[in-house]
């Protein structure tokens, strides 16, 4: 029924228009350029990171954890909604936040809108650039542009918000790195670190258990990766 609307009828609620316009300043600052959009795959493991230090970088996450990033030291660190399952509290959630924002230095960090109450609350990110932008549950035929100043969609997984990033900021070359898609052949999603090293890695078990297993059911397995690939191929359309 999304067809049926106006996108003027989809725009932003009033109260967050102000905050979400400002992603204007994205538009275009990288025309013509390429990007290394970094996932937390346990394929950079075994992934010379340090050769693409120069280049403009987009990781996710927990990539904090990654032994080289004060080398790699991202321009942007982007994080897809991350408040939406009962096994994590506003506990562990601050707990993260404090580590992420002690750690991982000042790039341009981008949130979804509906962590911004938890990123008022975290003192370890005071002072450093936070942006947010607006991701929604949009039937992906509504989508044929891409407008951090307007609803995103809300892909499956982060690097599909973050190509759409990247495709605001005029990219012109966009290179994935440590995604791996594969947990509907392997039955396994892990990361480039233990669970247990990061303070929400071992609690989040709506994915995988403690031993990497995938424990959705085969259909729920089916029905993520087909919209996960609708939204990649819908963004590679645009």
């Amino acid at each position: 029924f999304y067809q049926n609307y106006m996108k003027s009828e989809l725009q932003i609620p009033i109260e967050y228009c102000d905050l979400i316009k400002k992603n204007a300043k994205f538009h275009n600052i990288h025309q013509g350029e390429k990007v290394f959009i970094i996932g937390n795959g346990p394929s950079i493991k075994d992934t010379d990171l340090t050769k693409i230090k120069d280049a403009r970088k987009m990781v996710v996450s927990n990539f904090y954890l990654h032994k080289d990033y004060k080398i790699v030291k991202p321009d942007y660190y982007c994080f897809a909604q991350f408040t939406y399952t009962d096994d994590l509290n506003d506990h562990f959630y601050n707990e993260w936040l404090r580590e992420i924002g002690e750690k991982s230095g000042n790039p341009q960090f981008i949130f979804n809108i509906s962590e911004k109450r938890l990123i008022d609350q975290c003192r370890s990110f005071a002072g450093k650039n936070v942006n947010y932008m607006y991701l929604d549950h949009l039937n992906t035929d509504y989508y044929d542009e891409v407008d951090m100043t307007n609803k995103m969609m809300m892909g499956q997984s982060v690097p599909i918000d973050c190509i759409q990033i990247a495709m605001y900021m005029g990219f012109k070359e966009i290179y994935l790195i440590g995604v791996e898609h594969d947990f509907i052949l392997n039955n396994s999603y892990s990361y480039f670190y233990e669970r247990k090293k990061s303070i929400i890695g071992d609690k989040n078990k709506f994915w995988a258990n403690e031993k990497n297993e995938v424990v959705v059911d085969f259909q729920s397995k089916l029905t993520i990766a087909n919209e996960m690939w609708k939204g990649y191929t819908l963004l590679k359309s645009i």
